[in-house]
């Protein structure tokens, strides 16, 4: 476009009547203009339609799947807590079940888990997906695993079952995941995992997504605020993401385990990352706005309702994450 031209279309138009703009129909008063004029809208309509999800309120849904839940609102909670069989490893029973009780609950929200022993919640909401789609995972651990005790779907294999079942599943990004949990598995072309820092974890412990952690990691301590600052290194990454996404416009569905965070920042019962509440928040908010998100689920906690020095530190953290999600 004319560079001269869009100055003046757009910052100072002639003065019609009484001091008014002159309407951009009048303005435009041959075909040269009325093409730029074309253009000039065309374009303000793609950025509108690419910046959507700024506008768009997803709902919020909290499942309580364990007596061990603390949920600090009532509001909107489902209770599907008696529901047996269901702890780590889901039984078909139970997954039966589980699916009456939530088939209310649209895909197109944003839907609180419980702990991560409860994130092939997840591949419930998937299935529904009838378009091609992409999987952005925030998770400490792969969830990879391959299916154990007769094929049960569990919250370590989950993204595996997902990446074998669903073939409109496009691409699955995996963010902030222990590169030394990572090294073991082998994953098929559809994962790439998104190394957000270079400083990241990289012991091989034993730890796998079966049994819950039994004690702290004491490593390096982060702080857990940043004052809204981006960070650089994670910024970029996502960037990278974004803009892979925008390319191809296909529609994507995050789901986040708290474990990514730190243990200053977040108390869970596995095993954690290195993340700050901050570089997440940037991290999610930044995918949320450019690109179509079409649900949003979320896991991690203590698992033990009677911890309430660990629960009143994610509080504060669920909080933040939540307003700046909505």
């Amino acid at each position: 476009m004319d560079k001269t031209f869009e100055q003046n279309f757009f910052h100072n138009p002639p003065l019609w009547k009484d001091g008014l703009s002159k309407p951009s129909f009048l303005f435009c008063i041959n075909d040269e203009q009325i093409i730029k004029c074309s253009y000039a809208i065309m374009n303000l309509l793609i950025i509108n339609m690419n910046n959507k999800n700024m506008n768009k309120k997803l709902p919020i849904y909290k499942i309580k799947l364990s007596s061990g839940c603390d949920y600090a609102e009532e509001q909107n909670i489902i209770d599907i807590s008696d529901i047996q069989g269901t702890n780590c490893y889901l039984d078909d029973e139970a997954r039966l079940e589980i699916k009456r009780k939530v088939r209310d609950i649209p895909t197109e929200a944003i839907h609180f888990i419980d702990s991560g022993n409860y994130h092939y919640m997840s591949l419930l909401f998937l299935e529904r997906i009838k378009e091609p789609f992409d999987l952005i995972v925030f998770d400490n651990h792969t969830d990879y695993q391959e299916s154990a005790f007769g094929g049960l779907t569990s919250c370590g294999g989950w993204i595996r079952e997902a990446n074998d079942i669903f073939s409109n599943l496009n691409k699955i990004y995996m963010i902030g995941t222990d590169p030394g949990l990572a090294a073991s598995e082998r994953f098929s072309d559809k994962v790439e995992l998104v190394n957000w820092k270079t400083d990241a974890k990289t012991d091989t412990d034993t730890e796998t997504k079966t049994e819950d952690k039994t004690e702290a990691n004491k490593e390096d301590k982060i702080e857990c605020k940043t004052e809204g600052k981006i960070e650089v290194k994670i910024e970029g990454k996502t960037e990278a993401i974004v803009d892979n996404k925008n390319d191809k416009r296909v529609p994507v569905y995050i789901s986040i385990d708290k474990d990514v965070l730190s243990e200053e920042c977040y108390k869970a019962n596995w095993s954690q990352g290195t993340m700050t509440v901050n570089e997440l928040i940037s991290s999610v908010t930044n995918i949320m706005d450019r690109c179509d998100v079409i649900g949003i689920d979320i896991c991690g906690g203590t698992g033990d309702e009677n911890d309430t020095a660990g629960n009143a530190i994610n509080r504060e953290a669920d909080q933040a994450i939540l307003a700046a999600l909505i």
